[in-house]
């Protein structure tokens, strides 16, 4: 990967890249940048009542970005909308497998309260409230839908809940602790990471072991982006990134320069083309 960008002065938290001509980047500031055809585009301010945490893209001409403050924004790939409430304000984490399906999961902003799940169906987004253990750590902060009958949220507490089309329903208890992000491209295939450097895989019935990231558990994974079951990037805060290939990890290659970041996002296209952001404003991609 190599940086680039035009984000000097921005906060970025989130991008979606659904084509290799398109990714649409998310920031802290409440505005959104376009890459199109390997070209950034200035950003453009989009009120939403605050930052930006998250946004998903299922076409080049559809994207829902939610902000802070739990409102939803849509892009139809020339303006977005004007924002909808969905939910509480806390931060989320939005999946957009089809234009007219989205989940989004958010923590709650007091330790050990509920988790929301919010999803949208056509033009009605609902939400509701999670059971919790009351533990600091039983918070929802990744998601990823391949389908309307199928998504994967993982909790930051070591469980996975999965989506069948009507009800979520807990998995696999063997899962690591500190669960950031998750990637499906299948129903048969998800790929989960831990802040630890630990991942996990989905083969459509059951978690494989927790294993080690190799050389990876000081890079404090935060996201996971697959194009395919046989290629996923996983980026960390600290800056490194690694590829998965046939099942077998890269080496942990430098993706930003500097000290570590607060927050990284990445997002890679089925032809896989990856986009790398972080919060202080740095775009990479490969």
């Amino acid at each position: 990967m190599n940086p680039s960008g035009p984000h000097s002065n921005q906060v970025t938290y989130a991008v979606s890249c659904p084509s290799a001509t398109l990714c649409v980047v998310a920031d802290g500031n409440g505005n959104m940048t376009l890459r199109r055809n390997g070209k950034w585009f200035p950003a453009h301010p989009v009120h939403a009542g605050g930052s930006f945490d998250s946004v998903s893209c299922a076409s080049v001409t559809h994207c829902i970005a939610i902000g802070g403050a739990g409102n939803a924004v849509t892009f139809n790939g020339t303006t977005w909308s004007p924002p909808r409430r969905i939910g509480p304000d806390v931060s989320y984490h939005v999946s957009c497998p089809t234009t007219d399906f989205c989940a989004a999961v958010a923590g709650s902003d007091k330790p050990g309260g509920s988790s929301t799940i919010a999803l949208l169906h056509g033009t009605k987004w609902s939400s509701s409230q999670t059971t919790t253990s009351g533990a600091v750590s039983d918070r929802l902060l990744g998601v990823s839908c391949t389908s309307k009958m199928f998504c994967v949220a993982v909790n930051f507490d070591g469980k996975a809940l999965t989506f069948n089309g009507t009800r979520w329903s807990s998995s696999d208890p063997s899962a690591p602790k500190g669960l950031i992000s998750v990637s499906c491209v299948t129903s048969s295939f998800c790929l989960a990471v831990a802040d630890s450097g630990q991942y996990t895989s989905y083969n459509g019935t059951t978690w494989s072991t927790p294993q080690s990231i190799p050389l990876f558990n000081l890079a404090f994974a935060y996201s996971v982006s697959c194009a395919s079951p046989s290629y996923c990037v996983v980026l960390g805060i600290s800056g490194y990134s690694v590829t998965w290939v046939s099942g077998h990890w890269s080496s942990p290659v430098r993706v930003f320069p500097g000290i570590a970041s607060a927050g990284v996002s990445v997002s890679c296209s089925r032809t896989r083309t990856c986009v790398a952001v972080n919060d202080r404003g740095l775009g990479s991609y490969n």
